[in-house]
């Protein structure tokens, strides 16, 4: 090679060198500046990166939250409706337990009243068959009926004991003649000093007799009351009536 030709290399490594040197000093700063900018954009896409992964885990969270949430309210729904309906329910079983006992008792209510009529009736058809009874033996009151009376006055003291009559009381409507009270005792089998004798207008017609074995009522009032019990047994026997 010429002289020229090492000369002209020689001068372009030195021109490289040269450039090398400085690119090395002018572009460093810049190299570094273009590095340090891509450290930082790298560093802000991973501070993006982790920030939307950030977002989406709390995007996440609170669409589980919603969602736990909108379950709770339907379980809430639900139970609140199963509630209402069992609270109904029970309203509804009450009120037509309520109902039933009303009509239990308006029906137990309207049996009493159709009793109590039945035994008003029964009672005022027996006071007045006792009115007529009474009304009647009062009419038909004279010596036959008193003569009647006596006979079967007579005929029961018979029948008794004499030894356990004493004491003995004899009550009368009007006073009984001598012949009345003679006949009285002679059936009693008693002396007359033994037995007292009384007026009692209220028997209306007929004798009532007291003794230790017991009392002998040929009374027209006292056959008024046995009339009215005989009516009152027969009528509290009848089905559906009953007299107080």
């Amino acid at each position: 090679m010429g002289d020229s030709l090492w000369t002209f290399a020689f001068e372009i490594v030195n021109f490289l060198m040269l450039a090398g040197l400085l690119g090395w000093f002018f572009f460093k700063p810049v190299r570094n500046a273009i590095e340090k900018e891509r450290d930082e954009t790298r560093r802000l896409e991973e501070q993006s990166k982790a920030k939307l992964s950030q977002a989406e885990s709390i995007e996440r969270d609170l669409n589980q939250q919603k969602q736990t949430v909108i379950e709770e309210i339907e379980k809430m729904r639900l139970a609140a409706t199963a509630s209402a309906t069992q609270e109904r329910e029970q309203i509804l079983a009450k009120a037509r337990a309520e109902a039933n006992k009303e009509l239990d008792l308006l029906k137990l209510k309207a049996i009493h009243i159709e009793q109590a009529n039945a035994s008003r009736l029964s009672q005022f058809i027996v006071e007045k068959t006792t009115a007529i009874i009474s009304r009647l033996l009062q009419d038909i009151d004279g010596p036959e009926l008193e003569s009647a009376l006596m006979g079967a006055t007579v005929r029961q003291l018979e029948a008794l004991s004499a030894e356990t009559l004493s004491p003995v009381s004899v009550e009368s409507a009007v006073e009984l003649d001598s012949a009345a009270k003679e006949r009285i005792c002679v059936a009693l089998k008693q002396p007359a000093k033994s037995v007292s004798f009384r007026v009692l207008p209220e028997l209306i017609g007929g004798l009532r007799i007291s003794t230790a074995q017991g009392l002998v009522d040929a009374s027209i009032a006292g056959l008024s009351r046995y009339a009215k019990q005989e009516l009152l047994d027969e009528v509290s026997q009848s089905p559906g009536h009953s007299i107080a």
